[in-house]
């Protein structure tokens, strides 16, 4: 079989198989929570000592969350080697993911490569709750954990949810002729339905809703179901407050708490990686967003003017006030994202230019990585990061590289255009649909006389149709794919002493210089993490006996070396008589070095 027909069928492409009764079909072979956590009892009792589990928090449905550490015991923590966090599902829809992250945990086990000098972190299902869904009857696609919650603000709570009016075992759409409808049937697909363009001179004429009843009678429907929020957008950055399943506020599902706590108490996490519905292995992370400040009009106030020898009354770029900064403090790494973050020029909303030299560095190498296996059709863009999502704030908040995958795409040169609009998406998905003849994606739509709504129609796409394959395909998949996350791996930050040169002054004093250099091209940290300051500096120690430090410490912060590149650090030291000194590097994200030499001698 060649390799692009076969990435065709299980990579690229949607092909949709779906059996006649979706629910039994696809609760063979996927795991449920429940196996998620015998899984985990497994492998913790065939690998004694070198995995072990943690229990970080109970879902609202009481479901536990948690997440197995794969690596060898060190013999001190200061000499703790970095480790690498794996996030998978947290937004509940996707069991793929977590099948993804129980494939990468038993390929990193069968080799000592790969867990030797590198710790593991691996959430397998960040949303139990929701992942649940997918398992029971009828199928109904919901990304919110079981967490309690009064939607429509009225005396009731969860008390008007979906129901399968038709008896199909799907939980799919109503459409509804009214004379207030937004929705018009798609002149391309009379199955397909879209917003009304009043541009282009439509008006609206159905109502659509999911399929269900007004069950509290308030004239509002399905609007306030079981469930509560999705835990994959209860993160920090970029937030929204009252949405409908983002949480109260950041943090608000223990789940989503638990990994933040988790993650910021191991500052030996120095990569994460989310199994979700983006691809930044793919795509790099899409910037554009627009804050508060303007940065081509910076207006700073008397006391920062006095503080640089500036000018208050005048209006300055952040590119000029970098350029005058640094050339009145050229021993300082000054960049953009430093000034912006001292001047408080709000909050970091777009990826780093220097840290997207690398997002294309590696995207560029993993199509060419696909494309060594004989992958050669092109998929649509994956999915761009919702507002509050796992891997926005990992990027943009614990200040390490974060990488994504979706393990899921549709072939690109089969659909006219990128589906950039949920309109196009539509079409693509429904081309997918029809492409499998005799098999069911999508409901046609028939009449049903539902007891308020009177004459409506029933229809649409089955549940989970565009984010989970047949379960037999989940190896192929999973075999092309997930070794890339064992290869990005290997790029993280690796610092090492590059050279010492000693110099001497006479009178027992000497003059070191010493160079830290950064063998990987991932800088450290990245240039999100310089402005966060974020994760903790490298430390350059110094150990010898009767030493006297004239200039410097005997400890020495590293803050920041760029991937492919060294810096310099100078210590003026005195000794009563020659001997031996050691310079140690330490790092809990970038490795370890050691260096011993004579001085005098």
């Amino acid at each position: 079989m060649k390799r692009s027909f076969f990435l065709l069928r299980i990579f690229l492409s949607l092909s949709i198989l779906v059996y006649p009764l979706v629910s039994q079909a696809q609760s063979a072979g996927y795991k449920s929570p429940d196996q998620v956590v015998s899984w985990i009892k497994q492998l913790e009792s065939k690998y004694p000592g070198l995995v072990t589990s943690y229990n970080i928090a109970t879902s609202p449905g009481e479901r536990p969350v948690q997440i197995i550490r794969i690596g060898e015991k060190t013999k001190t923590a200061k000499e703790a080697n970095p480790s690498v966090f794996v996030g998978a599902n947290l937004e509940g829809d996707r069991p793929l993911t977590t099948e993804g992250a129980i494939f990468l945990a038993e390929t990193i086990l069968s080799e000592s490569a790969y867990f030797d000098s590198l710790n593991w972190y691996i959430l397998p299902l960040g949303n139990p709750d929701a992942a649940a869904g997918f398992f029971q009857n009828p199928l109904f696609e919901d990304t919110r954990n079981d967490l309690p919650t009064n939607d429509d603000k009225d005396d009731q709570t969860d008390e008007d949810g979906v129901n399968d009016l038709n008896g199909d075992g799907w939980i799919t759409k109503m459409r509804v002729r009214h004379p207030d409808g937004e929705w018009v049937v798609s002149e391309e697909d009379p199955r397909l339905m879209q917003k009304a363009d009043s541009k282009k001179g439509e008006q609206g004429i159905y109502k659509v809703y999911t399929e269900g009843t007004d069950e509290d009678n308030d004239g509002k429907y399905n609007e306030d179901g079981p469930g509560g929020t999705n835990v994959g957008i209860n993160f920090p950055q970029l937030f929204k407050h009252y949405t409908a399943s983002g949480g109260n506020f950041p943090g608000s599902a223990p789940e989503s708490y638990a990994v933040m706590k988790f993650v910021f108490e191991h500052p030996d996490i120095a990569m994460i990686v989310s199994f979700g519905s983006t691809n930044w292995c793919f795509t790099p992370p899409v910037g554009g967003r627009k804050g508060e400040a303007d940065l081509n009009k910076i207006k700073l106030s008397e006391r920062q003017t006095r503080q640089f020898n500036l000018d208050h009354t005048k209006i300055y770029t952040l590119k000029e006030l970098v350029d005058i900064i640094k050339a009145e403090n050229p021993q300082m790494n000054v960049d953009e994202a430093m000034i912006a973050g001292y001047l408080g020029l709000g909050a970091a909303l777009n990826p780093q230019p220097g840290d997207l030299l690398f997002y294309e560095k590696y995207a560029k190498a993993y199509k060419s990585f696909l494309k060594e296996q004989g992958v050669i059709s092109e998929r649509i863009g994956p999915d761009p990061a919702k507002d509050g999502s796992f891997e926005l704030w990992g990027y943009f908040q614990v200040g390490v590289p974060v990488f994504s995958m979706d393990l899921w795409g549709i072939e690109k040169d089969t659909a006219e255009a990128d589906p950039k609009s949920s309109a196009e998406s539509d079409k693509a998905l429904l081309a997918y649909a029809d492409s499998k003849p005799g098999n069911k994606g999508f409901v046609e739509w028939e009449p049903f006389d539902h007891p308020s709504l009177g004459a409506v129609e029933i229809g649409g796409f089955v549940p989970y149709l565009a984010t989970t394959p047949p379960y037999e395909w989940t190896d192929s998949l999973l075999q092309l794919q997930v070794p890339w996350i064992l290869k990005l791996a290997k790029e993280l930050p690796d610092l090492h002493i590059y050279e010492i040169k000693t110099t001497s002054n006479g009178n027992g004093v000497y003059q070191l210089d010493i160079w830290i250099e950064n063998r990987a091209f991932i800088p450290f940290p990245t240039d999100m993490g310089s402005r966060n300051r974020q994760p903790a500096p490298a430390v350059l120690s110094l150990e010898g006996e009767q030493v006297e430090f004239i200039s410097g410490y005997d400890r020495t912060p590293i803050g920041r070396v760029a991937g492919k590149s060294r810096v310099k650090t100078t210590l003026i030291i005195h000794m009563e008589k020659p001997g031996k000194i050691t310079l140690k590097l330490s790092s809990k994200t970038a490795g370890h070095d050691l260096k011993t030499i004579n001085i005098g001698g």
